[in-house]
Parts: C-alpha cells; structure tokens; sequence
C-alpha cells in the first residue's frame, strides 16, 4: 500500500495537526483530539494554535460552574468555532444567544444543545432568522421524536437545526426520513440511532429522491463491505457521505489506502474505527475541494452533510468522555 503524492501529504497534515494540539491537550481523550484535527484539514483555517488554546480557555472561563463547556466538549466547540469564523470569541457570544433562545423554546440543557447552536450560527449568518430557524427545529425534533419516541433524544439536536435549513414542510420532510429510514432496514441496515442518524443526514440532499439516495447508500456499503474496512452500524455516517463521491470505487480504495496508513501511525494503532472516520472525513472534504463538476447548490449541501458527520463525530466522542469521566460536565449551568 503506496499513498499517491497528494494523499500522503494530506496525511503529513493530518498529523502535524494532531500533534501540535496533542501537546495542549495531553490528557484529552485521543478521539477527541483525532477529530478536532480532521476539522482543521477540512477546512479553509489553519490552526493557529495559540489562538486556539485561547478560545478554549474563554470558553471554559465564560461558561457556567455546572456547565458541559467545563468538560471537554469546549475543545469540539471550539475547533468548530474557529475553523468557520474569523472572530471566533465573537462568534461564541453569538452562539451563547442562540443556546439560550433553543432552551427558551424547548431544548433541554445537554452538550449537543452547545453543538447545535454552532451549527446554527455556521448555517444562519443573519442573526434575524435565528428565532425562527431555532423554533422550526424544535418542531422537527418533536416530529422526530413522534416517529421514534424511544431513539429520540437531544443528541439529534444538531440534526434538527441542519435539517431546518430545507425549505420544505416539516410533515414532508420527516416524511421522507421514514421512507429512507424504512428502506435502508428493509436492505440490510440495522436499525437504531446511527440508522436514524444516516436517514437524517441524507435527507439534507436536495438534489436526489428518497429512492435515488437508498439506492446510492446500498451501493457504497457493499462497496464498502468488499473493502478491508470493517462495516459496522456507527460507520453509517461515513457511507451516507460516500453516496456523494465521484467514481466510488476508486475513491474507497483511496480511504482504505488512507485508513491503512494512519492505522501503522504510532498515535493511531489502535484507533482503526476512528481512523475510517477521519480517513472519510478527509478525503471526501479533498475531493470537494477539487471538484469542478460539481454544481454550486449541491456543493453547499454536500457540505452541509459533511458538517452534520463532523458533528455527529464531536458529538459521540465528547458524550462517551463526559460519560467516563466523573464530575466532568455536570450539565446545570449556561
């Protein structure tokens, strides 16, 4: 296995990323910092990481005494923050106005309610739109979990606020999220939150059917599956991203190259989950970036679906390190 050129200098980025923030974050959870260091290489920003030490402590230090901005969380927050805003301590502010607005009309206090108010405000720069955006994704999440009352719960907050971007009735929205959600369990797909996950991330697409996006998701977990790349439920938001990839197969063996690689990385031998997920995350980013075929509207959903993977990533690792750790994020406070 031989990294093309610009593969392996995606690679080297990747890990002098990871390693200028490993020293400020030693005692961070290693998936934590693996995936602040994927945002940064997917993104326009470089990492400066004095500002980015600087951002986190304000976080920590405006935050409330019980609030989840005390745990770790403050480090996913913030990368999301100062990869996407030129003023990041502004930005945060901002997104301070917005957690309190969604807990105003009906979102409960958890660290995913932090993240979706940053996808809001990457999402909805005119700050007069954001009552209204923040009142239609508490309608989508109460339809979402009308749905599924028992898979349902506030770590689809930051799917809802995506989804509240598509310009269509709520009712026919979660509409065609059951008929995705239906159509992948009848074809081999477990069911479950990462299922309702992939049905929520897809129907961010505007460009294709509900059938047109089953059929495209069938076709990259078997190509998926032929890989050497263990298919596993929590990776169904990596095949929704890859139903987007020109020349799919050839594009899998690209991320298999690249998950190979990373997986003989001394930092990442034992991550090979993860590694899949950052090996996605890079490489669908890359082609993006490339892509002169690729229509204006569709690339802005495009990357509003590799946001919502990004997203679902933070938030699944900070949720299982505040779990672990005790004390850690109690959850009361602002």
């Amino acid at each position: 296995m031989t990294l093309s050129k610009e593969l392996a200098q995606l690679k080297d980025t990747y890990i002098e990323v990871y390693e200028q923030l490993r020293k400020e974050m030693r005692w961070t959870d290693k998936k934590i910092v693996m995936m602040v260091a994927s945002v940064y290489v997917t993104s326009d920003r470089e990492l400066d990481i004095h500002r980015y030490v600087k951002l986190c402590e304000t976080i920590k230090k405006d935050a409330g005494l019980f609030s989840y901005l005390k745990s770790p969380l403050r480090y996913s927050v913030a990368a999301m923050l100062d990869s996407s805003f030129e003023d990041p301590f502004g930005a945060f502010n901002e997104m301070m106005n917005v957690y309190k607005s969604m807990i105003h009309y009906g979102f409960n206090r958890s660290q995913f309610t932090y993240l979706a108010a940053v996808a809001m405000i990457q999402n909805n720069p005119r700050k007069s739109e954001y009552k209204e955006k923040v009142q239609r994704a508490v309608e989508i999440h109460q339809l979402m979990k009308k749905e599924h009352p028992f898979l349902t719960s506030n770590d689809d907050y930051p799917l809802a606020v995506l989804l509240s971007k598509r310009e269509v009735e709520t009712e026919t929205l979660i509409g065609q999220v059951e008929h995705i959600y239906r159509s992948l369990d009848q074809n081999g797909f477990r069911k479950g939150n990462h299922l309702q996950f992939l049905s929520h991330m897809l129907s961010l697409d505007e460009a294709h059917t509900a059938d047109e996006l089953v059929e495209r998701t069938i076709s990259a977990s078997i190509a998926l599956k032929a890989s050497d790349v263990s298919f596993k439920s929590m990776l169904y938001p990596e095949s929704g991203l890859l139903v987007f990839l020109e020349n799919e197969e050839n594009q899998i063996r690209k991320i298999e190259d690249f998950k190979q690689a990373l997986d003989l990385e001394g930092p990442f031998k034992w991550q090979k989950d993860m590694n899949v997920k950052v090996a996605v995350n890079i490489l669908v980013s890359h082609q993006l970036q490339e892509s002169t075929t690729i229509k204006t509207g569709v690339f802005t959903t495009l990357e509003t679906i590799m946001q919502a993977q990004q997203v679902a990533t933070l938030a699944g690792v900070s949720a299982a390190t505040a779990a672990a750790s005790s004390g850690d994020g109690g959850g009361g406070g602002q």
